[in-house]
Parts: C-alpha cells; sequence; structure tokens
C-alpha cells in the first residue's frame, strides 16, 4: 500500500446513472455512512477488515430519505438507476433500505444516495457509485 490513505477498490460493479422516472412512490429511507465512518466518528484506527460488520460501530450509520423513486421497490428514480452486477439489486417492499456494509445492497443504497445528493446539489457535489470514497478508506500505520 502507497501513501497514508489507499482506496479500496469496490469488487462490485455499482453503477448510478441519471434517470427520469415515471411515477412517484412515497420516499424510502436507507442506511448509509455520511460522511464516513473515519469522519463520523473520530476513530482514525478503524479499517476496513474485507467488509466486516464488526469493523465499523452501529453508530457510523445514519438512516436518510431516498426521495423520488418510481415505486417498483428498487433503488430507480428521478436520480438514479442503480444496478449490480455481482449481486442481488436492493429491493424492498416497504421502502426499508437498511444493509449493513457486509452486504452488497449497502453499496447500492449508497450509490443511489450519492446521485441524489449530487443531482441536487449541483456540480460541487461529486456523485461516486462506489464505498471506497464515500466510506471506506483504510489507514495505513507506519511502523515507525
Amino acid at each position: 500500500m502507497k501513501g497514508l490513505f489507499a482506496t479500496l477498490v469496490v469488487a462490485a460493479a455499482v453503477t448510478a446513472i441519471a434517470a427520469s422516472a415515471g411515477g412517484k412512490a412515497p420516499d424510502a429511507t436507507g442506511s448509509v455512512f455520511v460522511p464516513n465512518p473515519v469522519q463520523s466518528t473520530g476513530d482514525e484506527s478503524l479499517t476496513d477488515q474485507k467488509d466486516s460488520d464488526a469493523a465499523v460501530p452501529a453508530s457510523a450509520y445514519s438512516t436518510v430519505p431516498l426521495t423520488n423513486l418510481d415505486g417498483s421497490g428498487y433503488l430507480n428514480g428521478d436520480y438514479a438507476t442503480v444496478k449490480s452486477s455481482t449481486g442481488k439489486p436492493a429491493y424492498s417492499a416497504t421502502g426499508n433500505f437498511a444493509y449493513t456494509r457486509s452486504q452488497d445492497q449497502f453499496e447500492q443504497v449508497m450509490a443511489a444516495r450519492s446521485a441524489r445528493a449530487s443531482a441536487t446539489t449541483g456540480p460541487s457535489t461529486s456523485a461516486t457509485s462506489s464505498r471506497s470514497s464515500s466510506a471506506c478508506r483504510r489507514r495505513r500505520r507506519s511502523a515507525a
């Protein structure tokens, strides 16, 4: 690993595509990191541990609104269409997308939230579909 921080590459290929959806559904909610566990907890000793739930305290998760979904039960709507090539897509008949970081669907919720934030705040906010820049950075501790 080079440098103080090594960005982890997400194994799941999650793509957020700006989209225009037809019908509107009641707003949903999802569990995400805002902005990431190191910043929200102030604990710089956190490490990825291969997406282990135990690596991040429950207090690092935030429940946020996921607005303007199309009512299909998937993360599709006005701001994004989220697709995964590595696993089952996030689905909720009730609008509760509460996943933890060990589940592929967590990354999909993070991508949907990021795409929505980017679309509603303008070009200064960067949307990303990878967990690497939104939540999981591994701090390399020097041996010195």
